[in-house]
């Protein structure tokens, strides 16, 4: 097969969400969770976000496209009698994933589309999105008639099966812990084990607990949404997600990062300050004391230079030092935020892996309530990033710049 002409690494970050709805309920403005969706891929590095639910029409897909095509490109099915309910997309990040050659396969209307997306050099990644039925006969039907098309059609097998799946094949992933119908886990165990899939996830975490979905009351939860992935790139899966997300919604984000087998290894590259940092008033406070020692060591080398001890010497040292407190700094300062989140994530685990989590509603409805808290302190943290966007286009966005052109002038295919 020839090559790919993009150039594109060698990692690639698939996720999965239930957005429910194209718009969330106490927001007037159209399509505004597509907004998030945007700032979410960009920010999170996601190559391939499949979702459900999205409610897409032509239209609102132009409408995307207008605002956000210079990033998104998005392959949709919809429910074609009633474009509000169901519908299912696979979203490309244009700036990490090839767009060219795209195939996709519509094979259930709103509920399952299939597509094949050239990925890093000769490799091609086949994903299947699905949003199963909620009624469990409808489910099992769902399932078996996947199970025929790929008997028929000789339709070519998924690297990844992702979705929201509306069931859960295993006790543990319920809470209370309890059985789904018998029937609607058969059809989707016969589907997985002839397209030889497995739940990734679960896979990884054979005896850890957590949950995609809650109940409204937050005392039942479920992880109905999940990602399964055929054993060549469960093997090459760099890391496993659940995770709360800055789009509207009842449901978290799931996600894998594959890789390439063959690529070589990379190093995490150079370090970087966290902007937080930029406004701590200690190191910033240290950073000038030391500056301005800098200053009078440079004026004495000026007439007392040697080969060790000159300009250039005490500038990288001043550099190294500062390049050494602000790693310490940021160890042990974080910005607010993060200190929140990061603290209530580790609350709301310890919770879920409570051995008395399953019996008792007191410690789910807890859990609820610290993934409420997670999901305002995420939007915290997306609209910080949006106002620093903002900043940024308000600075630069208006005379020819590197960032002006990049936002303005159409890329080289």
């Amino acid at each position: 097969r020839r090559a790919i002409r993009k150039r594109t690494k060698a990692t690639l970050t698939i996720a999965t969400l239930n957005m429910k709805g194209k718009s969330a309920i106490t927001d007037p403005i159209p399509l505004n969770k597509w907004r998030e969706v945007n700032n979410m891929m960009k920010q999170r590095r996601i190559g391939v976000l499949a979702l459900q639910e999205t409610h897409l029409t032509q239209l609102d897909v132009e409408a995307i496209n207008r605002m956000y095509g210079r990033r998104l490109q998005i392959h949709y099915s919809s429910n074609p009698t009633n474009a509000n309910q169901h519908g299912v997309a696979i979203v490309l990040n244009r700036e990490l994933t090839n767009t060219m050659g795209v195939k996709e396969t519509d094979l259930i209307p709103g509920r399952a589309t299939l597509l094949r997306i050239p990925w890093h050099a000769t490799l091609i990644i086949t994903i299947l999105n699905v949003y199963a039925p909620n009624d469990p006969h409808e489910n099992a039907a769902f399932w078996a008639s996947l199970h025929a098309k790929w008997t028929t059609l000789r339709l070519p097998s998924p690297d990844i099966l992702c979705g929201d799946f509306n069931l859960v094949e295993n006790a543990a992933d319920r809470a209370p812990p309890h059985c789904d119908a018998e029937a609607a886990t058969t059809a989707l165990s016969n589907l997985t084990d002839a397209l030889y899939l497995r739940d990734g996830w679960r896979t990884v975490y054979p005896d850890t607990r957590n949950y995609t979905f809650s109940q409204p009351n937050g005392r039942s939860l479920s992880r109905i949404d999940r990602i399964y992935a055929a054993d060549h790139v469960v093997e090459n899966a760099l890391d496993w997600t659940i995770e709360t997300c800055p789009v509207p919604s009842d449901h978290l984000l799931v996600t894998v990062t594959i890789k390439d087998r063959k690529a070589p290894y990379v190093g995490r590259g150079r370090w970087t300050m966290p902007l937080h940092l930029t406004t701590d008033h200690e190191l910033m406070s240290t950073a000038q004391t030391r500056g301005a020692k800098l200053l009078r060591d440079i004026k004495t080398s000026l007439t007392q230079r040697t080969a060790t001890r000159n300009a250039q010497t005490l500038f990288e040292e001043f550099k190294d030092d500062i390049l050494a407190k602000a790693k310490k700094r940021a160890r042990t300062a974080p910005s607010k935020v993060e200190l929140a989140l990061t603290k209530l994530q580790a609350d709301r685990l310890a919770t879920i892996r409570d051995p008395a989590f399953n019996t008792d509603p007191a410690l789910r409805e807890h859990a609820g309530i610290l993934l409420k808290r997670i999901a305002q302190l995420t939007h915290q943290k997306n609209k910080f990033s949006k106002a620093q966007s903002a900043a940024h286009y308000r600075i630069e966005g208006e005379h020819p710049s590197k960032y002006w052109s990049s936002i303005n002038i159409a890329k080289t295919p």
